[in-house]
Formats: structure tokens, C-alpha cells, sequence
């Protein structure tokens, strides 16, 4: 099975959820996060969301994306775009609203660190990461 496709795993089956946005090949995952809803949160470039029907929808322009998680209650999900850490609502179908800043990196965004973040205790761990936010 290609790289570039998104696989949910239920034991020892796996199903494309996506492969491609508005006709183009996303190309190689970098980070994810999966709902409890089926769907996945993931960064490529940019920042997506596809649901468990497979539709793909951007969570919005100018992100450099390195690093995405999701609130425990799935609320909220966060991205590292640069040095900033955006945060978005999560709607009850998995699209987001209200993109803010909601915090500065340190490290200045150069990829110090800035991939596998964790937020405790209210963020669920999508990785090992060097610090938390």
C-alpha cells in the first residue's frame, strides 16, 4: 500500500480514508491525530482533516504546518505553524472556526522540537515530544 495514503486500522484491517485534495495527490503524511468520530487530523504541508467517509477539507490558508493534536474532550485541535501554535474549534462534523494564535515557540519554529508536541494534562499525547506547550 502506497505512503501517501491515510489508513485507519482496526486490527488487522486498514482502509484508505484519502489520498488526494481537490484532485491533487496529498503526497507524504508528516503527523496525524484520529477522533473518535473515524476521521483524521493530519499535516502535510498544510493542515487537513479527513472524515471517516473520506472527504478532505483544509483547515485554512498559510499554514506550515509541523505538528498537529487534539484536545482530550476534541474540542480543540492545535498546529504548529511555525513558531506560532494555532488553535481551532472543532464543529460537531470535524470542520473547524475561530483560528487563533495560542501560543509562541520558543525554539522560533525551526523545527527545534517543535514536531511531536504534547499539551498536559487536557491535549492527548500524539508523541514522545522534547517539551510540553
Amino acid at each position: 500500500m502506497s505512503n501517501r495514503r491515510w489508513l485507519e486500522s482496526s486490527r488487522l484491517n486498514a482502509k484508505t480514508l484519502a489520498d488526494s485534495f481537490e484532485g491533487k495527490p496529498l503526497g507524504r503524511l508528516n503527523d496525524l491525530v484520529a477522533d473518535r468520530k473515524g476521521g483524521v487530523y493530519f499535516t502535510v504541508g498544510g493542515a487537513y482533516y479527513a472524515n471517516a467517509g473520506g472527504r478532505v477539507t483544509s483547515l485554512g490558508d498559510n499554514i506550515r504546518a509541523n505538528g498537529i493534536i487534539l484536545s482530550r474532550d476534541e474540542k480543540i485541535v492545535y498546529v504548529t505553524n511555525g513558531n506560532v501554535i494555532l488553535a481551532f474549534d472543532v464543529q460537531a462534523d470535524g470542520s473547524v472556526s475561530n483560528r487563533r494564535d495560542f501560543a509562541m515557540l520558543e525554539a522560533g519554529g525551526n523545527g527545534d522540537g517543535n514536531d511531536n508536541r504534547r499539551v498536559r494534562p487536557s491535549v492527548r499525547d500524539d508523541g514522545p515530544g522534547r517539551s510540553g506547550v
